[in-house]
């Protein structure tokens, strides 16, 4: 079978224009399980017009041009269809709606769009974000079968597009997130994965870390809160590959994650995965995976008095090994390969648009 995935970027990419999240490490591991049996090619974005294998995958990059819709729609509009003709695909699957996406709509191969956002009243705030929306990502919604990662979104998707949602959930690519027996948990590390933002609730852990002093607070990704301040126990890691990644989640006591909206966020999986045990605030996407008090801890996390008060009672907590277990147990379900069977099955349904 020959699948076309279709994303903004992927996470080996590392340049002013790529911020990598769960919706790029979602698709690159996908593709990196599919094309053990399977050709598999990916288009997305870059900051230049150009071609590369990489393991095993055959990567087509079109150029970035920011606020570029009119060249998209005409130059760049001919250069995604020359791509497309070139390598005749037997199903698309996009992940996160772009204008690749739109333009491949009409497209009458299997087409699958795979929809990794919170509800859309987070994002189309302004009049230009609602007009794109109305204009352009939902006449693609009408065209691509519609899965998401979490079943409340799905639920959410379903009365919201008026059509059939699949839920498929994220999985974890265990060769890169897993416990290292030689690294030793510093029980005085918090961690914090991802985008440095308010809605992130990134304010809320710098603020417990000037009460908790004893504490080593580490912040790897970027954002507006990056660099933000610096003091002794605070530090910005800036991006780190997964291979980085591993080495800190195994190191950390705690990864905490106080994010007011996610939809099934990968960056707890994988810290569940390395040992870290994970404190999330208690909202939807989180509440699909853990169960508070044992395989993680879940609790309102929009003051950093309540991050406070529940890092203090997790160094109190006995049976944190058997947590740390259950969340081991939990990942291991969503392994990556076993996601992958869950799409092979829906590639191999007849899906063509009308």
């Amino acid at each position: 079978m020959r699948i076309l995935i279709t994303v903004s970027n992927i996470p080996i990419q590392y340049n002013a224009f790529t911020i990598p999240g769960g919706a790029e490490k979602v698709a690159w591991d996908l593709a990196k399980s599919l094309s053990k049996k399977n050709e598999v090619f990916i288009l997305t974005f870059g900051e230049k017009d150009s071609f590369e294998m990489i393991e095993n995958i055959g990567v087509y990059f079109i150029k970035t041009v920011n606020h570029g819709l009119w060249y998209y729609m005409t130059l760049g509009r001919i250069d995604i269809l020359r791509i497309y003709n070139k390598i005749k695909p037997d199903v698309i699957h996009s992940h996160m709606h772009s204008i690749i996406t739109f333009i491949l709509r009409f497209k009458r191969v299997n087409k699958i769009l795979t929809l990794h956002n919170s509800k859309y009243e987070h994002y189309n705030r302004t009049k230009i974000q609602k007009l794109k929306h109305n204009l352009i990502a939902k006449k693609s919604f009408k065209k691509y079968k519609i899965t998401t990662v979490s079943k409340y979104m799905q639920k959410y998707l379903t009365n919201y597009l008026k059509k059939e949602v699949t839920h498929i959930p994220n999985g974890i690519n265990h060769k890169e997130f897993y416990i290292k027996k030689e690294v030793t948990t510093d029980k005085k590390i918090i961690l914090y994965v991802g985008r440095l933002e308010e809605f992130k609730g990134v304010r809320q852990i710098l603020e417990a870390s000037k009460i908790l002093k004893e504490y080593k607070f580490q912040f790897i990704g970027l954002g507006t809160y990056f660099n933000f301040y610096q003091t002794k126990n605070v530090h910005f890691l800036g991006r780190k590959k997964p291979h980085e990644l591993i080495d800190f989640y195994n190191k950390s006591f705690i990864s905490v994650f106080p994010s007011k909206y996610e939809n099934y966020p990968l960056v707890g999986l994988e810290a569940m995965a390395c040992g870290s045990l994970v404190l999330a605030n208690n909202i939807n996407g989180f509440r699909e995976y853990i169960i508070n008090e044992e395989n993680g801890f879940l609790a309102d996390l929009n003051s950093s008095k309540n991050i406070i008060k529940k890092i203090k009672e997790i160094s109190k907590t006995n049976n944190l090994q058997k947590i740390r277990q259950n969340a081991f147990n939990k990942v291991n379900e969503l392994n990556i390969d076993s996601i992958t069977e869950k799409y092979l099955y829906l590639y191999s349904q007849k899906i063509i648009s009308k």
